[in-house]
């Protein structure tokens, strides 16, 4: 009976190990795909004339393996003080983002009657939606002027 509740005991010992080994493994596995979204480039008019709207275009990456849906994004848009000219504005359409690099073009930037520098400022999943391996590039910034 001693041979028997030995044999018992070394079983539920492999058990539990091969148990928790199949979940280091997982694990492993799944850090290896680690998603991280950032923005590469803004794209801009050099000079816009003022009283003209303007389109801006992000070009968006995504690390990870899958696709994205939803993804919020915000601009905002200061000039050379640093005053508020367009301030957080979120926006009702989000990008899907899908494996590796993506255009996008985001919502229009309304009417900016000032001549003068201005400063755009980009974030991808603003509202911190997303788990990512590195929050801390989803901003990015551009310049622009108004003629």
């Amino acid at each position: 009976m001693a041979t028997y509740e030995k044999i018992s005991t070394i079983t539920a010992v492999l058990i539990v190990l091969a148990v928790f080994g199949a979940g280091f493994a997982s694990t492993g596995s799944a850090t290896a795909n680690t998603k991280d979204f950032y923005i590469k480039e803004i794209k801009l008019p050099d000079k816009i004339a003022s009283f003209d709207a303007f389109t801006p275009i992000g070009t968006f990456v995504n690390t990870g393996s899958n696709t994205f849906s939803g993804v919020n994004y915000k601009y905002s848009i200061k000039d050379a003080k640093g005053n508020d000219i367009v301030r957080n504005r979120d926006t009702a359409d989000a990008v899907d983002l899908p494996a590796g690099e993506s255009m996008h073009e985001l919502a229009e930037v309304g009417i900016i009657k000032a001549r003068g520098a201005y400063i755009f400022t980009l974030e991808i999943d603003s509202e911190k939606e997303y788990d990512e391996s590195d929050e801390s590039n989803n901003i990015l910034t551009a310049t622009f002027t108004v003629v």
